[in-house]
């Protein structure tokens, strides 16, 4: 993933995405190997446990933690 964000930011010098569901096509079109990893990461925060607006904002986070390299 950080290969694909770091060519993403550096080498293209595109903006960060921020929606979740643009972000994840993203990552699994560049890169075939993390098709259901974001999904997994969304997972890890437990949203059957939260409402949804918390989880929407989970969503969000993960999307600009994930393309600074936080995650």
């Amino acid at each position: 993933m950080s290969n694909v964000l770091y060519k993403k930011q550096r080498k293209d010098e595109e903006k960060p995405i921020y929606d979740h569901d643009e972000f994840k096509k993203m990552l699994e079109e560049e890169e075939p190997k993390l098709q259901g990893f974001f999904d997994e990461l969304i997972s890890s925060t437990n949203p059957q446990m939260k409402n949804s607006k918390t989880n929407q904002q989970n969503k969000k986070t993960r999307c600009i933690l994930s393309f600074f390299g936080w995650s």
